[in-house]
């Protein structure tokens, strides 16, 4: 793993936070122009040239130290469950404002995204399957 800059985090601990982030925040509902925009924010906190494609259902990014001769360093994270959770989203935002403003650093902010109150999920698997369920039936008496 190469650190690009004396003191500053390797581009694959970055990219794992990112990543991290990316995961959760479109699980929450999180719409992907706002992703796009906090993940350059991060980026930008370790002057890394970022570059973010995100979809609703993935997200790549590539971080470039414009500073060394490195290659660029690309990761990507495919998003299988997405629901809406606002709290969740407010609490992904505080996180990227506090490493942005310095508040934290990147091991506070790994740290933040693996608490309970992002990574557990707003309902039970129960509730969630019986949701989907009936949401099925609905839509099937809807259809015919």
């Amino acid at each position: 793993m190469k650190s690009s800059v004396k003191g500053q985090p390797h581009d694959k601990e970055i990219l794992n936070l990112m990543m991290a982030f990316s995961r959760l925040y479109l699980n929450s509902g999180g719409p992907t122009s706002r992703l796009e925009y906090n993940l350059i924010r991060v980026g930008k906190r370790f002057g890394k040239e970022t570059e973010v494609f995100a979809t609703p259902t993935g997200v790549f990014v590539t971080l470039n130290d414009p500073r060394t001769e490195d290659d660029p360093v690309t990761a990507l994270a495919r998003i299988r469950e997405t629901g809406t959770n606002l709290g969740q989203l407010c609490q992904l935002e505080n996180v990227v404002d506090d490493l942005e403003s310095g508040l934290a650093d990147l091991s506070e902010a790994e740290h933040a995204l693996r608490s309970p109150l992002l990574t557990q999920s707003r309902y039970s698997r129960t509730a969630t399957g019986a949701a989907a369920f009936f949401a099925g039936i609905r839509s099937e008496e809807h259809t015919s």
